[in-house]
């Protein structure tokens, strides 16, 4: 894609995330040609835009896309997310929107590594630290199931959040999306969730 038209699309978090890092907006949209540069070339890409709410920042949208792509060489199906901005001028995409000075994203405590990152059992939860509060939003299938401000837990009082299906996870494949934000950070994980039985 064009990356200089690209920028022009890029959320204020995002570009101030990236230029901390002391790299360049520009330079830094080619070298993601093989991630989200991929999308326009999908074969069977498919959109779906949720209204998540108001912010002091604007409306926010998470905006899924899903498609087959080929990425360093290899096709895969792919859903990836990305919120979108509505400050009032147009809408801006914040694909990088970490804060600049803490960084970082969601950390999974559960499902964790030991579970491969992606398989919770259907009576399970999703558990979630992030680096700073917030309000975060878990979407399953597409669709929103929980809306909530972060809690302080553990010594140190770490944001985290959580989601438990009251009935719990039906079991199969799904797409699982936690979007995260703040007045200093807007950004989303997505994650290949596998229910197995408990």
């Amino acid at each position: 894609g064009d990356a200089v038209s690209a920028a022009t699309l890029l959320g204020p978090e995002s570009r101030e995330y990236i230029e901390s890092l002391g790299a360049d907006v520009e330079g830094m949209l080619l070298e993601a040609q093989e991630g989200i540069g991929t999308w326009p070339d999908a074969t069977d890409r498919s959109s779906e835009e949720l209204f998540i709410g108001e912010f002091d920042f604007g409306q926010l949208y998470l905006v899924l896309l899903r498609g087959t792509v080929e990425v360093e060489g290899e096709v895969e199906e792919r859903t990836e997310a990305f919120p979108v901005v509505d400050d009032g001028s147009g809408y801006l995409v914040e694909w990088m929107g970490f804060d600049p000075e803490l960084g970082g994203r969601a950390e999974f405590a559960s499902p964790g590594e030991a579970d491969g990152l992606a398989d919770v059992p259907s009576d399970g939860l999703i558990e979630v630290f992030f680096p700073l509060d917030g309000i975060v939003t878990f979407v399953l299938d597409g669709e929103i199931v929980r809306t909530i401000g972060t809690q302080p837990v553990g010594a140190n009082g770490e944001p985290y959040a959580k989601y438990e299906p009251t009935d719990g996870f039906e079991i199969g494949e799904h797409d699982l999306v936690v979007l995260f934000a703040s007045d200093r950070a807007v950004f989303a994980s997505s994650v290949e969730l596998t229910v197995v039985e408990p």
